[in-house]
């Protein structure tokens, strides 16, 4: 298994970046990679598209299922060939002095995942650490409060870590 993470604080309540990551509906007004389409609820299936692999292979969509959806805490889906290959995908998000703490990652499990390790940690990283700074940038753009409910009057994001990878 091959897991890689990025996160940020942000200066605002859990409830405002709550908003943010389980709009699916408007991932592309704000996240570099990737459009959602479905319901933010557990065992629902959702169309996931990834453009950094459009880009290579054409666009198309990826069948997904949530597997985690707690409300305030952590969005998670899942796809895959899940036996040899598969992503789980995640936001968390917690409650941080003066804010909130968000994560986005990706655990990769299946003999592919072992085979493509360094690659994966390559690719990904910066991905994640791309999305993460979109999703900061969202959460503080003049407006975004007008546009979700609002959990606080300041919304400056600062950097957290790097991402960090771990295995076995």
């Amino acid at each position: 298994m091959l897991e890689v993470t990025a996160s940020r604080d942000l200066l605002t309540g859990k409830a405002f970046v709550w908003d943010i990551i389980t709009d699916f509906r408007n991932y592309r007004s704000w996240h570099p990679f990737a459009t959602i389409s479905g319901n933010a609820l557990k065992g629902e299936k959702i169309e996931y598209s990834l453009n950094v692999v459009a880009e290579r292979f054409g666009d198309h969509d990826i069948a997904a299922r949530v597997t985690s959806a707690e409300p305030l805490n952590q969005i998670c889906w899942s796809y895959g060939l899940f036996r040899i290959f598969s992503v789980e995908e995640w936001f968390s998000t917690t409650t941080v002095p003066g804010g909130t703490r968000v994560v986005h990652g990706m655990r990769f499990k299946g003999p592919l995942a072992s085979l493509f390790r360094k690659r994966l940690i390559r690719q990904v990283s910066p991905m994640l650490e791309a999305s993460v700074e979109a999703l900061v940038r969202h959460a503080t753009a003049p407006g975004t409060a007008g546009k979700l409910r609002r959990s606080s009057s300041n919304r400056l994001g600062r950097k957290r870590r790097r991402s960090k990878t771990s295995g076995s």
